[in-house]
């Protein structure tokens, strides 16, 4: 059985879609989802379930409600422990889960397909559900965040900047502060022969920054700046590796003096250099 809170609430089991659809049965399993593994009180939930009335709600209101809940889940996900509930998940049931671990293995991809919006973006949050509910929503954000700027990256470093162009772009849009996107997007533009778009690019950031915020961008986005102002050769997709060796030399045919001296030196330090082991090849 496999739990979504990343978007709408689901419960699929295969197939099955096993999603409560009453609505107190909805905010019930989604705090139990927000606090999976931790004992949750009677008197809490009651409060979780009805804030605007203070919890004023019967003990066994709240037991017919988490009765109902394991006819649909199965009584084994919803324990009780001490007088409290439990709901106790296996490993990588609950997508918020998986996509921590993904995005910590370096996974961005398949991490990235699990976001399907905001969490719980279809139950509505008051009180205490809120706080906690704001609480995942901004950490998984910013994680989601995080995951996109190093997926990207991957593709710059893959010469892959003229195909993430309008993703990039878009994500600038939607972030406009967001300086590592704006970095990225200036490079792919440089990297596409449009070095006037770059500069504007960042010239765009600078004045949000200072008109809104009187604040100076990254030195790390000033410095790329400022070596696309000076088209600074080194920000284009390497070619290939390094060449280590110079090439190959074809012969050494009237160069009987020259093999004598190499042969000569090696001799005396007891070893050859790079370039004159070429050499060597080469004779």
């Amino acid at each position: 059985m496999d739990f979504r809170i990343m978007g709408p609430l689901e419960v699929r089991d295969g197939e099955r879609d096993l999603t409560p659809t009453t609505p107190k049965l909805r905010d019930l399993l989604a705090m139990f989802l927000l606090n999976a593994g931790h004992p949750l009180t009677v008197e809490r939930l009651r409060r979780l379930l009805w804030p605007r009335e203070g919890g004023d709600r019967s003990d066994s209101l709240v037991r017919g409600y988490v009765g109902r809940l394991r006819q649909l889940l199965g009584k084994d996900v919803i324990g009780t422990v001490s007088g409290s509930y439990v709901l106790s998940l296996g490993d990588g049931r609950l997508d918020v889960d998986r996509f921590r671990l993904l995005v910590d293995r370096g996974a961005y991809d398949e991490a990235l397909t699990l976001w399907r919006g905001e969490v719980l973006e279809d139950v509505d949050p008051e009180g205490e559900r809120w706080s906690e509910t704001r609480r995942l929503r901004e950490e998984l954000g910013e994680l989601r965040l995080l995951a996109l700027e190093r997926r990207l990256q991957a593709g710059l470093d893959a010469g892959r900047h003229r195909e993430l162009l309008a993703e990039l772009r878009g994500l600038t849009r939607r972030h406009p502060t967001w300086q590592r996107f704006r970095g990225q997007y200036m490079l792919a533009l440089y990297r596409s022969g449009r070095r006037v778009d770059a500069l504007a690019a960042y010239a765009v950031l600078r004045d949000q920054l200072d008109g809104g915020h009187a604040i100076e961008p990254d030195p790390e986005l000033q410095l790329l700046y400022h070596r696309m102002l000076y088209d600074d050769a080194s920000l284009h997709v390497s070619a290939g590796p390094p060449v280590l060796l110079p090439p190959d030399v074809a012969g050494f045919t009237g160069r009987t003096a020259l093999l004598d001296q190499v042969i000569g030196g090696a001799g005396e330090r007891g070893q050859v250099g790079a370039g004159r082991a070429r050499g060597l090849a080469g004779a």
